[in-house]
């Protein structure tokens, strides 16, 4: 059987979610960041700046390297 982990990124519009899964896809170590409330112009519309979720993604990845072994990320 392989060994080492994936990492998959969820971008929504209230948080970043990242996962760290293993060959099998059990899940060994997750992280989430609450990103701001998107701007809300008009009835139905919704506006986020991308510097946040970059920002969020970064915190989020540095939370769950410091739950694994970085040298097992394939």
């Amino acid at each position: 059987m392989e060994s080492g982990l994936f990492i998959g990124i969820d971008i929504g519009t209230s948080s970043v979610r990242i996962t760290a899964i293993d060959h099998s896809r059990y899940p060994v170590a997750t992280a989430k960041v609450e990103l701001p409330n998107p701007l809300n112009p008009r009835p139905g519309w919704y506006e986020q700046s991308a510097e946040p979720w970059w920002t969020a993604t970064r915190s989020c990845l540095v939370q769950l390297l410091n739950k694994i072994d970085p040298g097992n990320v394939k």
